[in-house]
C-alpha cells in the first residue's frame, strides 16, 4: 500500500504545478483573453479555477495541447502568446472577428505538427 501512495506523490509532483498561479502556460492564456476586446466572453478563465478546465482548452497530462473557440465572437488582434504554448497541437479561432496579421511568432510552432483552423470571420 505504500508503494501506492509513493507513486502518486511522485505522478503529483511532476503535474500538479501546472495548475498553479504563475504557470507559463495559464499566463499565455489569460494574456490572451486580455487582449481580447470583449473578454468577458472568456469568464470562466479566472483565478479560482484550474486553466485545463477553461472552456475551449484541452490539456494532456496538464500540458494544453488544444486550444478550440469557434463562434465565441472573440474581437480583437491575435496574442502572440497562444504561439509560446509548446504543446499546443490543435488551435481552432474560426468565425470570430480577430483582425491584424498573424504573429510571426507562429513560425515557432509549426514544427509541432500544429494545426490553425480558420482565421478572421
Amino acid at each position: 500500500m505504500a508503494s501506492v501512495w509513493v507513486l502518486v506523490l511522485v505522478s503529483c509532483a511532476a503535474t500538479c504545478n501546472v495548475f498553479a498561479e504563475g504557470n507559463p502556460e495559464r499566463e499565455s492564456l489569460i494574456s490572451f483573453k486580455n487582449s481580447l476586446e470583449n473578454p468577458r466572453v472568456l469568464f470562466s478563465w479566472n483565478g479560482t479555477t484550474p486553466h485545463c478546465n477553461w472552456v475551449g482548452v484541452t490539456c494532456e497530462l496538464g500540458r494544453v495541447v488544444s486550444l478550440s473557440l469557434p463562434a465565441l465572437f472573440l474581437k480583437g488582434p491575435l496574442s502572440p502568446s497562444l504561439f509560446t504554448l509548446p504543446s499546443l497541437t490543435v488551435l481552432d479561432l474560426s468565425s470570430n472577428r480577430f483582425y491584424d496579421q498573424i504573429p510571426p511568432q507562429i513560425s515557432t510552432v509549426v514544427h509541432h505538427y500544429y494545426h490553425y483552423v480558420a482565421w478572421g470571420h
